[in-house]
């Protein structure tokens, strides 16, 4: 990092974020920035400082964008036989 301050866009692409997730930790306080105006910057040390107070995941990593589902074990279904109609 050799730059004195990033911008979001630049800020969120070195986390390997979306825009959206470095708001949300604006937000909760996880992340600080400092302002340019109305221009939201981040300081190079803020953002060593924020990736290496992250943790290992229990599980190891997450691998895919989505979370999969228990195993569900379905109750058996009984079919009954259709009653003869008299004509």
């Amino acid at each position: 990092m050799n730059k004195l301050l990033y911008d979001t866009n630049e800020a969120a692409e070195l986390l390997g974020i979306r825009r959206t997730k470095l708001f949300a930790l604006l937000r909760d306080g996880s992340l600080k920035a400092v302002y340019l105006g109305r221009k939201t910057m981040f300081q190079p040390k803020e953002l060593e400082r924020f990736a290496e107070s992250l943790t290992e995941r229990p599980g190891g990593p997450r691998l895919g964008g989505r979370r999969r589902r228990r195993d569900v074990t379905l109750p058996e279904v009984k079919f009954l036989e259709p009653k003869e109609v008299g004509v």
